[in-house]
């Protein structure tokens, strides 16, 4: 009888609404309707709406596949999609829709949660806030806006390593377990708090390590910098600019808190794509410079990242790997990644396109060389290898 006394009570500690852990398992698992659980702060839409050009009735142009490969089966196009929880899927080029689906009980209209696809926003909010004097430039020191990491070790963070995830902070990025800081952050209603408590565990700049404190981080310097929540900013700086068709969202910890910027930007997918139309243009909006071109380009490069990914101000440049072969010529850029011995391994070359990418497979894919956004939002990844479809779609169109 005490064991099942003390495990009534241990839930009913956990469950209590001030506890992240308790709110872990009653929410479960992360899903894409998550802007439900949370307050929220509004990112305004401005008066002006833009439009892309409905090109579905004229989409003859684009090729898709005929099917493609959802775990071990091999499915028609469309059923793959629908069988791998997307909810959105969009393919446009020269700002024509040529493809446009929902599914699985989402239409236009319906609010998505883009998790870490957030990230690349906040990236581009802190290059406004560069080019409008704000922000002196990436090689400031954090603790010149964070004066509450007043560990002298933080003074030797920059912006810059904050924006490649090279910072050093001790973070566990699990999303799995109610005890990692992840689910903290996600879950817990004091961010304030946490910030205050943040550990280094390496010296900045010695190589990536993905962990979204870094952009939580670059929040707060935009934040301290301009005076304004993040929402305004976001909202006048992009959303606005950018002719978003509906109002977004931001998560917030608690009523008047702290946004959720490294994961709880919430909106409908056609205004998503039209934030990758601005980064497709080089930062550029109807001849207004929005976001800084060379902003834009230093997002796009092949970053040395992680073995997997290039990585660069908080945009992922995936890479197609090969077996190294001796006296073969491979087409630049392109890098060789050793093995333990130090032997020529394999060789990575960047694919023909760079993500805004999230939780669940969230993706803004922009593929600059043919003028063209590939947009997917979903319940899940669905065993679906989207950034092999992204390249075929690249290459074939």
């Amino acid at each position: 009888m005490r064991s099942i006394s003390l495990a009534i009570s241990l839930l009913l500690t956990l469950s209590l609404s001030s506890c992240h852990v308790g709110r872990f398992f009653i929410y479960n698992f992360s899903d894409i309707k998550d802007y439900q659980k949370f307050p929220e702060s509004t990112v305004d839409k401005g008066e002006e709406t833009f439009n892309f050009i409905d090109g579905t009735q004229a989409s003859s142009s684009l090729n898709l596949p005929e099917n493609w490969l959802v775990k071990e089966d091999r499915l028609p196009f469309q059923e793959a999609l629908e069988t791998s929880k997307t909810v959105a899927f969009m393919v446009i080029r020269n700002d024509s829709i040529l493809y446009e689906q929902y599914m699985n009980g989402y239409n236009r209209e319906s609010i998505v949660t883009s998790f870490s696809v957030v990230k690349s926003y906040v990236s581009a909010l802190m290059g406004i806030a560069i080019s409008e004097g704000y922000v002196g430039s990436v090689n400031d020191p954090i603790t010149n806006y964070l004066p509450y990491l007043d560990d002298p070790a933080f003074a030797k963070i920059t912006i810059e390593h904050l924006l490649n995830m090279e910072s050093g902070i001790s973070f566990n990025e699990s999303y799995y377990t109610p005890f990692s800081d992840a689910a903290k952050y996600y879950y817990g209603r004091n961010l304030e708090k946490y910030l205050t408590k943040l550990k280094i565990e390496r010296e900045p700049g010695q190589g990536f390590r993905y962990k979204s404190v870094n952009t939580i981080l670059l929040a707060q310097i935009i934040e301290s910098a301009t005076k304004q929540p993040l929402n305004e900013y976001m909202s006048s700086r992009i959303w606005q600019k950018i002719g978003a068709e509906f109002d977004g969202s931001l998560s917030m910890d608690k009523k008047e808190g702290i946004a959720k910027a490294f994961a709880g930007l919430n909106g409908k997918a056609i205004d998503f794509a039209k934030f990758g139309r601005l980064y497709l243009n080089k930062g550029q909006w109807e001849g207004q410079q929005i976001v800084p071109a060379y902003w834009v380009d230093r997002s796009s490069e092949v970053g040395e990242g992680s073995d997997y990914y290039g990585y660069r101000y908080q945009w992922w440049r995936p890479q197609n790997y090969q077996k190294y072969k001796d006296n073969v010529t491979y087409n630049q850029p392109f890098r060789i990644i050793n093995d333990e011995e130090g032997q020529p391994n394999y060789v990575a070359k960047p694919n023909d396109y760079y993500t805004a990418s999230g939780h669940l497979g969230q993706y803004i894919a922009i593929v600059p060389q043919h003028n063209m956004l590939i947009i997917r939002f979903g319940k899940k990844p669905g065993n679906l290898n989207w950034y092999q479809l992204f390249q075929w779609l690249a290459m074939h169109n």
